[in-house]
């Protein structure tokens, strides 16, 4: 296992920041935690019926424990990326897995929550209120919008699905393709951030879906990158 001193990241961020590139750090929360239970089983819940999957292993919200572990590891880590923007996913949370914990389902009834929507918000609104008081923008993936979580203002949507998801917020680039239509997340008042299909991870024609991203929205990409160099050379700009 390799361990990120504080030293190391400093040292990335400044390289980047020499660079002119600024460097974002996502937590993944609450989904995607098996990691976090190895280190600490409390902080993770317990499901057999999902625990094939490590991706199914969700942060448990009934522990106040959990919230002082988060709000530790965050502040600590605002100290060492200073970008105003820090991302907390979101993504891919997996219910049936809070569902299949008797301690999660109690905790619930007492809470008067009646589905899983209801506890992302719950876990949601007291990470951003942490945030927000440290002067940070906000990240997510694009499944809370969807799912239907009330998100403060300020929240950058990161969209990361399929094509149909892109086209919803392709008015994101209504300025290079004079497009008019209306995108969900920006005619709710969010600002969006676009990785549809860009996923370093799937640049190999082995399935359908690294396919679509090379044939569907690599021509997107490479149309806007042409047509953002005639604006460049029209306003003699050489650069954003």
């Amino acid at each position: 296992m390799y361990v990120n001193s504080h030293e190391t990241i400093r040292s990335i961020v400044q390289y980047a920041k020499d660079r002119g590139v600024r460097v974002v750090v996502e937590f993944d929360t609450p989904g995607h935690a098996a990691s976090w239970g190895v280190g600490d089983p409390s902080l993770t819940v317990t499901c057999p019926r999902y625990s094939a999957n490590i991706n199914n292993i969700p942060l448990n919200p009934t522990n106040e424990h959990t919230f002082n572990v988060v709000q530790g590891l965050f502040s600590e880590m605002t100290g060492l990326f200073p970008d105003h923007f820090f991302h907390i996913g979101g993504d891919e949370v997996v219910f049936g897995c809070w569902y299949n914990n008797s301690e999660v389902v109690n905790w619930m009834q007492r809470m008067k929550f009646t589905n899983g929507v209801q506890v992302e918000q719950y876990f949601i609104n007291r990470v951003q209120k942490f945030l927000h008081t440290a002067n940070r923008t906000v990240i997510v993936w694009e499944d809370l919008f969807d799912e239907g979580v009330s998100l403060d203002p300020s929240t950058i949507i990161h969209v990361w699905k399929d094509q149909a998801t892109l086209n919803q917020v392709r008015n994101l680039f209504s300025w290079i393709y004079r497009i008019s239509s209306h995108s969900q997340v920006i005619s709710q008042g969010y600002k969006g951030l676009i990785s549809a299909g860009w996923y370093l991870g799937v640049q190999v024609l082995k399935t359908a879906r690294s396919t679509d991203c090379i044939t569907t929205r690599g021509r997107t990409f490479i149309k806007m990158i042409r047509l953002t160099a005639s604006l460049l050379r029209r306003t003699n700009k050489t650069s954003f």
